[in-house]
């Protein structure tokens, strides 16, 4: 399920990256973040997508998704969940698209971070990462934010 609902998440920020360059209502603004925090079999995930405008251009994305452990069965299998989230999200940097991950054990937090540079980033990087069917949009800011909210996010 948490793969799934992460593709989601990187679907949504495609979204953004292939199509959002105009600035809707708010034509102004420099930045939207979208934020959602959900709770399932003992892992409270907060995904926040930011994205920053230059000229009602996207100009970076940063997605991030914080995998906080609650439940204390999956806390003695720390090791493993770890495992199994380095194998899914290996650590990448290609022009203009970088995936780092973060284990903090201490806190049982697993974050994976996605940045990417749409001016500079290459299309065959998407598939690379199973995204490639994700493209091509043409969104306004205001479809945008109402795609957001429709998958759960809040965006502002």
């Amino acid at each position: 399920m948490k793969g799934i609902k992460l593709i989601a998440f990187l679907g949504l920020a495609i979204i953004f990256l292939t199509g959002c360059g105009n600035g809707g209502s708010d034509s102004n603004a420099n930045t939207l973040t979208c934020t959602n925090t959900t709770e399932n079999d003992g892992i409270e995930r907060k995904e926040d997508i930011v994205m920053t405008f230059d000229n009602d251009k996207i100009t970076k994305i940063k997605l991030s998704v914080d995998s906080k452990v609650k439940d204390e069965v999956a806390k003695e299998n720390w090791d493993l969940f770890v495992a199994m989230m380095e194998s899914q999200f290996v650590e990448t940097k290609e022009d203009g698209f970088t995936l780092t991950t973060d284990n903090d054990k201490d806190n049982y937090i697993f974050k994976v971070t996605l940045d990417v540079d749409p001016t500079i980033a290459k299309e065959d990087v998407f598939s690379t990462y199973g995204l490639a069917s994700l493209g091509d949009f043409n969104s306004t800011y205001d479809e945008i934010i109402a795609a957001g909210e429709e998958a759960g996010f809040t965006c502002k």
